[in-house]
């Protein structure tokens, strides 16, 4: 498989903006173990700071979360082809992917997540002014795709065999995603047959963006339309069940189910507050494989607020919903 030219094989030179940033994140999940991880590092190293998502879900219910947009960043994080935050690191697979390590309290994982197709950016399945518009808020380099996982996580006593699939990002470049006032980024996959990713971003004063690609067999097809429908729990936050479709500029519908709750965790992106969750995915009635949905709000509503103010709804806020769910 080609990888995409476009997206750097190691970490990318650093830019003179103020909000250049690099990030990869990606999520995973085995149903049959009944397992799942959601990982971010985000490097910011023109403000001296960096990102960490690093949450764990096991079959027993056991959930360890690192999660913080506050970690002081030195040159040390982007040394020898390695991405790395506190017990978190990421190094590109030569075909395609990521390498993922986590040693974290008394939980390592060993993973490898192998591109199932060449990865996407948004000017494949948008216009160059849309794709242009949309990156503004995620960046100036950006690619989606999805993939296959393997590895080892030892929980505790325990070692775990991980075999499943997931999804994966990588930005890279100018990037403020203060404007943004909320987004859907959802995605899934049931290996190399069907492939699918959508996303929609709201704008202060603009109307919403909305974009999307179906992958089969490699070959990528821009998404026409798409709506998805999530279910809530009684919190008001969390995602119970998805139901949906996606159409592409070809005529093809694709009819789309999340259910069977495989994690969920609760993360933070510099202004925005997110609800990141991962289910069984149902394609066509039929079709099994793995989804992920994800929304968030700005509460600042698009407009930059006092920075104590945000610190007290991102810091203290995140923490105490940490502390419920351990």
């Amino acid at each position: 498989m080609a990888r995409n030219e476009k997206e750097p094989a190691a970490p990318a030179e650093v830019g003179e903006e103020k909000s250049w940033n690099e990030s990869q994140w990606f999520w995973w999940a085995d149903p049959e173990q009944g397992i799942s991880g959601f990982h971010r590092i985000a490097h910011q190293p023109n403000r001296k700071n960096a990102h960490i998502w690093n949450a764990i879900i096991d079959d027993t219910g056991r959930y360890t979360r690192r999660v913080s947009s506050q970690v002081t960043y030195s040159p040390e994080m982007r040394a020898d082809g390695t991405y790395s935050v506190e017990g978190l690191s990421f190094q590109h697979l030569e075909q395609g992917g990521l390498a993922c390590k986590v040693d974290q309290d008394d939980v390592r994982l060993d993973l490898r997540f192998e591109d199932l197709h060449r990865a996407v950016s948004f000017d494949e399945v948008v216009s160059a002014q849309e794709a242009k518009d949309m990156m503004g808020e995620v960046g100036s380099g950006h690619t989606e795709s999805a993939g296959r996982v393997s590895g080892t996580l030892n929980s505790g006593a325990r070692e775990i065999k991980v075999s499943g699939y997931g999804h994966r990002d990588h930005t890279w470049g100018a990037r403020d995603v203060l404007s943004l006032q909320c987004t859907t980024w959802s995605n899934g996959t049931i290996g190399e047959e069907f492939s699918f990713f959508v996303t929609a971003g709201t704008v202060h004063g603009e109307p919403p963006r909305r974009l999307g690609y179906v992958a089969e067999h490699g070959s990528i097809t821009a998404i026409r339309e798409w709506r998805l429908y999530p279910w809530m729990d009684i919190d008001g936050v969390s995602m119970i069940r998805v139901s949906g479709y996606v159409e592409t500029t070809d005529g093809k519908r694709f009819d789309l189910e999340y259910s069977g709750l495989m994690g969920s965790t609760i993360v933070t992106l510099d202004e925005l507050f997110l609800c990141e969750t991962a289910f069984v995915l149902t394609v066509n009635g039929e079709k099994k494989g793995v989804a992920c949905m994800e929304r968030s709000i700005n509460p600042c509503g698009g407009q930059r607020l006092p920075s104590p103010a945000i610190n007290a709804i991102y810091e203290d806020g995140v923490g105490q919903l940490g502390k419920i769910g351990e």
